[in-house]
């Protein structure tokens, strides 16, 4: 006999929909969208703060361990340098 596994008891919020059965979409506390509620897709997101999280994370790598940061970048040593020399106003962008 074999234990199960504790995998199968977690469920993410978007599964309970799935497995209810349920055929209409649901937002993430699990109603209906309401009429005329606007539905976001990835297009509509502003990923600017994230993508300029993971600048600011790679050049601090890049700075600390710049062989790490060429591993985990998969980039050129060369480009690691350059990424590690950025100053603030560089990553922002115009």
């Amino acid at each position: 006999m074999t234990a199960p596994s504790a995998s199968s008891d977690i469920m993410s919020a978007d599964d309970g929909t799935r497995q209810q059965g349920a055929d209409s979409p649901t937002c993430a506390v699990g109603s209906e969208p309401v009429a005329g509620e606007m539905q976001l897709t990835m297009r509509d997101i502003d990923f600017s703060r994230a993508n300029l999280q993971y600048l600011i994370s790679a050049r601090d790598l890049a700075r600390k361990c710049p062989q790490r940061a060429a591993l985990l970048l998969s980039a050129s040593d060369e480009l690691v340098q350059l990424l590690a020399e950025l100053d603030p106003a560089a990553l922002v962008g115009p």
